[in-house]
C-alpha cells in the first residue's frame, strides 16, 4: 500500500526564500527523524521527495508506506516546522493537499462506492493493484482521517454483521409448549369493526381507542410488575427528538438512513416572514409546499427510532467507577418512530408505536448476566401470565449496526448480539409457514459490546471495557399478538389481564 501527497504548508512569512537554509535543514531532519517514527522499516515510513518555496508557502511531495501515511506525515511536518520557525517569530498557519494518490493491492471491494465521495477524481486498475486519485483535501479532511476510512471501506477483511452471524441467524433457542388457539381472525380487522382502533391519515399510524389502550396499558403494568421492577430497573424519561450529531455518532445514520423520520426546524421565528406562505394558502386553499420548504432549515433531528440513544449521550465522555456498575434504566415515556415504507401492515407493523425500553451499562460479565435475566423473566411472563405461544430466535438484524455495516476491529461485538421473542399469529397461517410475520417479533434482547461506549467515549476507571445492552418490549405488537391468540372476548383472557382491563366501552359514534 503506497500513498503520495502533493500539497503545501502556509506560513506567516512572505519572504521565505531568505530562510531557505533553515527550511532545508527542517526537511532533512524531518526525513531522518520525524517521519520515520513508528515505522519498523524505511519502506513503511514517509519521506519528503520534493519541496520548493513560493512566497509564504512551502510546497512538498510526500510519499509513504502504510505505517506513517502521507497525510499524517504532513501534519507531523507542520508541527515540527512550527517549532523550528517559531524561534524566528514565523508561524505555520495551515496545510493543504492539492493531489493525493493511494495505491492499494488487490483484492479490493466496493470501488463503485467511491463515486459518492466528491474528493475522488479517478480510479485506475493497475492489474495487481488499484490506484485512487483524490484532489483538494483540506486540513480538516486530512485530520479527521478521510483517507484512512476510504482505504478501510474498500479493503476486504473486516467482517459485516451479516457475515459474522450467518451461521446462527434463524436458530430457535427456546420455545413454549404448543397451545390451543382461541381465535383465528385478523386482529386489525376485528378491532376496526369493534371500534377498538381507527385509521389515521398518517402512514403507519392509528388511533388506539379506549379498549385497545386499556389492554396495552395492562400489559405495560404487568411487564413492570413481573420483569422491570424485580430486576432493578429505575424509570426515567428520555428525549425523543434526537439531534443528527448524536445519531451520526452512534452510527445509526450510516447504517439505516432510510429507516427513520427526519425533522426540520423553522428557518425564521418572525411572523412576517411567513406572510407570502399564509396568503397563498388562504387564497388557493392548497398547501403551498414549495414555499413551506423555503421556510424550513435542513433536517437537524430525527424522531428516535430506537429509544436508547439519549442514554449514551447522557454518559458521553464520563469515567465511571467500578462500584457504580451496572446502571439499569427503563423508559416508557413516548412513542418510537420508524419508516417502514411499504412494509407497514395493520397494527402489527406500523411507523409510530409504543415500547418499553430497558437499557443497561456495565462490565462485560454484568451485561451478559442482565441480558440472560431479562430474557428468562420475559419468557416466563409471556408464557405464564399472558398465556401466549412463543419462541426465541437468534436474530441478525442488530439495530445498532446494519447487516452490511462492517465491524470495527477495535470494537467488541458479542457472539450472541440479539435474540427476538416472537409470538405466533394464527391468522397468518400454520406455525411452520414461511409467510412473513407468522411469528411476530414482540421483544428483543440486545448486547452491543463496546459499540456505544467507544463511540460516546464512556470509560471505566479500572480500565476495563464497558459494555451496554438493551431490551425492548413492543407494547403495540404485544397487544396485537395477544388479541391474535386470545381474541376479543374478555372471558377468554388470562385472569391477570382481565383484572386490570375490566370492561372498557368504546367511544360513541365510531362503530
Amino acid at each position: 500500500m503506497r500513498f503520495k501527497l502533493i500539497g503545501w504548508l502556509e506560513t506567516t512569512c512572505q519572504e521565505l526564500e531568505k530562510h531557505r537554509d533553515v527550511l532545508e535543514d527542517i526537511i532533512k531532519r524531518a526525513n531522518e527523524e520525524v517521519l520515520i517514527k513508528g515505522a519498523k522499516d524505511v519502506e513503511e515510513a514517509a519521506k519528503i521527495t520534493n519541496w520548493s518555496i513560493k512566497n509564504n508557502l512551502v510546497y512538498v511531495t510526500i510519499e509513504s508506506g502504510r505505517r506513517v501515511r502521507a497525510h499524517a506525515a504532513i501534519k507531523r511536518l507542520q508541527k515540527y516546522m512550527a517549532q523550528r520557525l517559531g524561534r524566528m517569530k514565523i508561524g505555520v498557519r495551515r496545510v493543504h493537499c492539492e493531489e493525493y494518490v493511494v495505491e492499494v493491492e488487490k483484492p479490493v471491494e466496493r470501488l463503485e462506492w467511491l463515486k459518492h465521495y466528491d474528493k475522488v477524481v479517478g480510479v485506475e486498475d493497475l492489474g495487481d493493484r488499484v490506484r485512487i486519485m483524490l484532489k483538494d483535501l483540506s486540513e480538516t479532511e486530512l485530520e479527521r482521517g478521510d483517507v484512512d476510512r476510504l482505504v478501510k471501506l474498500i479493503t476486504p477483511g473486516l467482517v459485516t454483521m451479516k457475515e459474522a452471524l450467518a451461521r446462527k441467524v434463524g436458530i430457535i433457542v427456546r420455545a413454549s409448549q404448543r397451545k390451543s388457539m382461541k381465535f383465528s381472525e385478523d386482529p386489525t380487522e376485528v378491532a376496526l369493526k369493534l371500534g377498538w382502533i381507527a385509521r389515521f391519515p398518517g402512514r403507519g399510524q392509528w388511533y388506539y381507542l379506549p379498549p385497545f389502550t386499556a389492554l396495552l396499558n395492562a400489559i405495560k403494568e404487568l411487564v413492570f410488575e413481573y420483569v422491570t421492577r424485580p430486576l432493578g430497573f429505575v424509570e426515567l424519561m428520555l428525549p425523543k427528538l434526537i439531534p443528527l450529531e448524536i445519531a451520526f455518532r452512534a452510527r445509526k445514520l450510516q447504517g439505516e438512513p432510510g429507516g427513520m423520520y427526519y425533522v426540520c426546524a423553522p428557518r425564521y421565528r418572525e411572523k412576517e416572514k411567513y406572510l407570502p406562505f399564509r396568503v397563498k394558502a388562504e387564497i388557493t386553499n392548497v398547501l403551498p409546499m414549495r414555499e413551506l420548504k423555503d421556510l424550513l432549515e435542513d433536517p437537524g433531528y430525527i424522531l428516535d427510532p430506537v429509544q436508547c440513544l439519549p442514554f449514551y449521550q447522557l454518559y458521553r465522555g464520563k469515567v465511571l467507577r467500578k462500584e457504580e456498575l451496572p446502571i439499569k434504566v427503563v423508559d416508557v415515556s413516548g412513542p418510537t418512530y420508524r419508516y417502514e415504507a411499504g412494509g407497514a401492515r395493520g397494527i402489527e407493523r406500523v411507523h409510530e408505536f409504543w415500547r418499553i425500553e430497558h437499557v443497561w451499562m456495565g462490565l462485560r460479565k454484568q451485561c451478559i448476566e442482565i441480558r440472560d435475566q431479562v430474557l428468562d423473566a420475559m419468557c416466563n411472563f409471556v408464557d405464564k401470565v399472558l398465556d401466549l405461544e412463543w419462541r426465541v430466535e437468534f436474530a441478525g438484524d442488530t439495530f445498532y449496526l446494519a447487516e452490511d455495516q462492517r465491524i470495527d476491529e477495535d470494537v467488541e461485538i458479542p457472539e450472541e448480539p440479539k435474540f427476538e421473542l416472537q409470538i405466533y399469529m394464527p391468522f397468518k397461517g400454520p406455525r411452520d409457514s414461511k409467510e412473513k410475520d407468522v411469528w411476530l417479533a414482540c421483544a428483543s434482547f440486545n448486547l452491543h459490546g463496546t459499540h456505544y461506549t467507544k463511540n460516546f467515549s464512556i470509560k471505566c476507571a479500572s480500565g476495563e471495557p464497558l459494555w451496554t445492552g438493551c431490551f425492548g418490549v413492543g407494547l403495540t405488537r404485544m397487544a396485537t399478538a395477544f388479541l391474535a391468540q386470545h381474541g376479543f372476548n374478555f372471558d377468554d383472557w388470562p385472569e391477570e389481564v382481565r383484572r386490570r382491563v375490566k370492561h372498557i366501552k368504546g367511544l360513541p359514534g365510531l362503530v
